[in-house]
């Protein structure tokens, strides 16, 4: 899981408990300024969140400089098909919306709760991150058997998309070395 998506998967894996779980770059026990910023706008009544997460307004933002584009080493890895291709999915549909709406919602009440681990875990951050930063996050509180900790040098908020093969390699070796199978 990337992002905001990580509180979701914790809280999943408590209750499926897989062999391990990947967590990259997110919320986990703090919130980035962006993440708070759409927190703060899921508050707002329904309507005026829809008008401001249609797909007009978020999809040339993601565009933008001032987008997502300033969170990679390569910000042509955030061209216009690829933020289309992550982003649009959810921003495209009416119905989706109001779901992302309530996931926010819940999302800031989520996010400042100290993280636990429930199985094997591997934190995959990148050090250069800019809305998400190494040193913001409790990754003191993780100091169990079940977390390994790999920091990616250079890595910003989307290294997954960036540099799959880096973190794929990254993610097999630790597998490797922490997962067994049956």
């Amino acid at each position: 899981a990337q992002g905001s998506a990580l509180p979701a998967v914790m809280a999943a894996a408590t209750l499926t408990k897989p062999a391990g779980i990947v967590l990259t770059n997110g919320v986990l026990g703090r919130i980035d300024p962006m993440t708070r910023a759409l927190c703060g706008a899921a508050q707002m009544p329904h309507l005026v969140f829809d008008q401001m997460s249609s797909p007009q307004f978020v999809l040339r933002w993601l565009r933008s400089s001032a987008g997502l584009r300033r969170t990679v080493v390569n910000p042509y890895v955030m061209d216009h098909d690829t933020t289309v291709a992550i982003c649009g999915p959810t921003f495209k549909d009416k119905a989706k919306r109001k779901r992302l709406q309530r996931y926010l919602k819940d999302l800031l009440v989520e996010a400042k709760k100290d993280p636990e681990f429930p199985v094997k875990t591997l934190l995959c951050w990148g050090d250069k991150d800019p809305l998400n930063p190494v040193g913001n996050y409790p990754f003191s509180l993780s100091d169990t058997d079940l977390v390994t900790k790999d920091v990616i040098p250079g890595g910003k908020y989307l290294h997954p998309v960036e540099r799959p093969w880096e973190i794929a390699d990254r993610i097999q070796t630790w597998a490797a070395n922490n997962l067994t199978t049956t």
